[in-house]
């Protein structure tokens, strides 16, 4: 496992004061690369990632939404963004809640 939030994050530079951790989970909750701080149970967050990545397909495709992109979870102290890097992975990004998430992420 590579625990470096540059190597998860490099792609986009201006946020990085932003965002305070970042991982790739397969769709079962593995973990393929992780920069979550030790106060996060990783293996949690990965199934976590996996369910609500499944679920938010589920929905998508149930609604005819089309392919799910990227789920967008806002709480009091930031966001959560997931989105699909691939056919069997899930990239989970937490940001402050200063992080101009709407504007800048949602590509």
């Amino acid at each position: 496992m590579i625990n470096s939030q540059a190597a998860l994050t490099q792609d986009i530079p201006p946020l990085t004061v932003e965002i305070e951790a970042s991982a790739i989970f397969s769709l079962d909750g593995q973990i393929l690369l992780s920069s979550l701080p030790s106060h996060h149970r990783e293996d949690e967050i990965g199934a976590m990632s996996a369910a609500v990545q499944s679920l938010g397909e589920r929905t998508a495709h149930a609604l005819l939404r089309g392919e799910l992109e990227q789920i967008l979870i806002k709480g009091q102290k930031g966001y959560v963004v997931m989105m699909a890097t691939g056919q069997d992975e899930v990239f989970t990004l937490l940001c402050r809640g200063s992080c101009p998430v709407e504007h800048q992420l949602l590509w």
